[in-house]
């Protein structure tokens, strides 16, 4: 009986979270498509037609129509579909290993906001505005959910590593983009300065690595700028779930 009564629960996570990874694929194809975000329903981007409610269930639809647009029968993009898949197995996931509580929806939205982030800063070189008031809002809420991080340290974090980004921005022109020094002003507030700083170190060393990589393959010139966003929030995320502990063992080796 037990069973059954987290089988259902995971499936209705699961269905929540996938409708989220729907949401989050349509915000991504209409930004980068300088469409409306909340104006407008969803359309074929071969065809345009308006599509129907039943075509657009996360995960199903894209199944029971075999990868094909009911009205033109063009391929449906398998981007929409493993964004669905990908965000609703992970609410599964971090609803169960946060013991089925609202916490893990809170890590749940914040990683799919970093995710956004992260796709649309490598294909545009833009982080949104909205993403950024987005994940200052949710590190807002996490202060008052987790008292771990004082708030003296989060209005700390505010400021410890956008202020130098942006007086940096100010002094050596196209240095960092405004997107990146907002991000780590709204990672602050959620992380705190300890984590953030952390969070910046592994957003360096991996923003190193694919510059090497881009140099190397010839994908970028010396003078080329690429997108720095994605390292940041690979290093905001492994800071959330490893920072405390790689801080404590760091700092353990220091004493």
């Amino acid at each position: 009986m037990i069973f059954v009564l987290e089988a259902s629960l995971g499936f209705i996570v699961f269905l929540f979270g996938a409708s989220i990874g729907s949401f989050a694929s349509a915000f991504i194809f209409r930004y980068e498509r300088h469409l409306s975000i909340v104006k407008g329903r969803s359309f074929c981007p071969i065809c345009n037609t308006t599509l129907k409610w039943y075509d657009l269930i996360p995960v199903f639809s894209f199944l029971f129509l075999k990868r094909k647009c009911r009205y033109c029968n063009a391929s449906i993009p398998s981007e929409g579909f493993f964004m669905e898949l990908g965000l609703g197995a992970l609410a599964v996931i971090l609803f169960f290993s946060y013991n089925m509580g609202y916490y893990s929806f809170l890590i749940f939205f914040i990683l799919g906001v970093l995710l956004c982030i992260f796709i649309i800063d490598y294909r545009t070189m833009e982080i949104p505005y909205s993403l950024n008031i987005s994940l200052f809002l949710l590190g807002i809420i996490d202060g008052f959910i987790s008292p771990d991080i004082t708030w003296l340290e989060r209005g700390i974090g505010l400021f410890v590593v956008s202020l130098p980004l942006l007086i940096l921005a100010l002094i050596i022109k196209d240095s960092f983009g405004g997107g990146d020094i907002f991000l780590m002003a709204s990672s602050g507030v959620l992380l705190g300065y300890k984590l953030l700083i952390f969070a910046f170190f592994v957003g360096l060393v991996v923003g190193g690595i694919q510059g090497v990589y881009l140099l190397l393959t010839k994908k970028k010139g010396k003078k080329e700028h690429f997108a720095f966003g994605p390292a940041l929030t690979i290093g905001i995320a492994i800071s959330m779930f490893f920072g405390d502990n790689i801080v404590s063992w760091y700092l353990g080796l220091m004493a």
